[in-house]
Formats: C-alpha cells, structure tokens, sequence
C-alpha cells in the first residue's frame, strides 16, 4: 500500500483535479489518502471535506486533519506521515495531477532497486513545458550562482554552466540525479522515519533537496523516471509568486547552505548577498507592476 500524503492550503480549486487523477490511477485502490490543511479558511477546508467523502470509495482509505496554525509545509507532512500506514510514502502536491500508470511504475522502481531512495516522474506544466525543478543536482554555490544569474538559461545545453537543472539531458531520460521535486516523491516509509521525516527549519521550498541531500547522505540514489509523466499546475497550494513566497524561497536557500556547505562562513556570505540583490531586483520589479496596474 502507498500512502499519499496531501498538505492543502487554500487548496480546494485545485483539489477535485488532483483527487480525480488519484482516482483514475491505475492503482487507486490500493492507496491510503491522508490530507493535511494547513489552517485554510473554514468555508475552504468544508469544502476540501465534501470533495474528500466524494471520492472516499476510489480509495483503499482516506484520512484527513486539520492544524489550527499554518507551520509550514515540512510540519505538516510529518504530522500526516505519523498517520500513515503504508510501506510506501508519496509526498504530492493538490496541484500535481497524477499520470495514470505515474504512481505504479514509480513503486516498481523502488520495489526493484534497494540502493534507490526516492523517486520522482517527469512534470510537465499545463502549457506543456518542463517543470525544470523535477530533476536537479543539489544546489552548490556555483549551480546555483549560473541559475539565478540566467546564465543557465542562456546555455542550457552547457553541462558546466545549466547543472543546477540539468536542462543538456533529455526529458524523458531515467537516471540518477541530485534530487526531485516534492511536488512528486515517493519514497520508502521506513527512510522517511528514519531520517525524522522533511526538517521542519523550513517552511516551504527547500524541504524536498534537504531530504534528497539526507538521503544520499546515507548511500541512497535518487531517481529521475521520465518514461513517465504527471502535471504539475504549480502555485495552487498558496505557493503563487508574491514577495511573501519569494522571501520564502530564498530564505530556504539560506538555511541549506547554512546547514550543507563545507565552507560555512563563505558560503553562507555570498549566499546572503546573491539573496539581497535577487530581492532588490525582485523589489523593483513589483514596484513597477504595482506602478503600473495603479496607472491604467
């Protein structure tokens, strides 16, 4: 059985989506469903509940919670997974829609490969292009300077310059990688005990390459399978670009170098100031919208 752990906030327009694809998976019924609200309003969460009863019978069970304070995403998933009673543990997104057959041959994955940790599938966004975050290397100070730089972007093609999403390799490759996205992880339950579940240091974003760097940590690969494909709608679980998710993101990036570099005080000084400037031209740029819309 694979438990499938759901954190919602604000969650219910994306919701049905995601609960239908689960439900037309080619292994519903041997699913444990196991949501977790993150202190949405009321009127959002009586909603997530009737949606929940609707497709109740789809499932080999559905649980679900609901916290009385938003602590962040890592907080939540640990508190469904104490609930969880599957050998195997998917970390999902409501706004990741599931490919039929994504879940099935994921599992086989793992069922095979013992020296494999977690696995993730291929994420393509509604408009069809590459959820670049479904396959990287861990962040290191210079991936991570290409990437935010837009030099990345420029040289895709570039092993040296694009590594940090690994855009020279094709998409639908299977091959070990650095990490997935938590969008869509499966793993095993007894690693994610094991390893105290996501850290709760981090309240959204970062989690996911915290727990892929832990896992290799202790000798297990992680797996990119693009032989299959989900959807990943992104920014429906309350994760839309505002300066509150963008200082979010960026504050993760400083607790991981914080906690991974093995040059500490220099990593950690330049990380902080590539995040000042990124904020700064971050700042400016809502400052022009905000300027603009005001205009029309």
């Amino acid at each position: 059985m694979v438990s499938v752990l759901l954190v919602t906030y604000q969650s219910s327009k994306v919701l049905e989506s995601c609960l239908k694809h689960l439900a037309d998976c080619s292994m519903a019924d041997q699913l444990e469903i196991i949501l977790v609200d993150n202190a949405s309003r009321m009127e959002d969460w009586e909603y997530t509940k009737k949606l929940l009863d609707m497709y109740q019978e789809n499932f080999y069970s559905v649980k679900s919670m609901r916290l009385d304070k938003n602590l962040g995403y890592a907080y939540a998933n640990n508190r469904g997974a104490e609930n969880a009673e599957g050998e195997y543990l998917l970390l999902l997104n409501p706004d990741c829609y599931v490919g039929k057959d994504a879940i099935e041959k994921c599992l086989h994955v793992l069922e095979n490969r013992q020296d494999i940790g977690a696995v993730g599938c291929q994420l393509r966004m509604p408009n069809g292009e590459l959820d670049l975050a479904c396959k990287r290397s861990l962040p290191t100070l210079w991936n991570s300077a290409m990437k935010f730089s837009g030099m990345a972007k420029r040289f895709s093609r570039a092993k040296w310059i694009a590594s940090y999403n690994l855009t020279y390799l094709p998409d639908d490759i299977s091959c070990e990688v650095g990490c997935i996205c938590g969008a869509f992880l499966l793993t095993r339950m007894s690693l994610y005990r094991k390893l105290s579940g996501l850290d709760e240091d981090y309240f959204m974003y970062g989690e996911d390459i915290d727990f892929c760097k832990r896992l290799k940590d202790r000798g297990f690969l992680i797996w990119y399978l693009g032989e299959t494909t989900s959807i990943h709608v992104k920014g429906g679980n309350g994760g839309k670009k505002s300066k509150k998710s963008l200082h979010s993101f960026y504050n993760s990036m400083d607790i991981y170098f914080r906690k991974n570099s093995n040059h500490a005080r220099l990593s950690i000084w330049m990380v902080q100031c590539l995040i000042q400037i990124i904020l700064f031209l971050h700042k400016l740029k809502f400052d022009w919208v905000s300027k603009s819309i005001k205009n029309v």
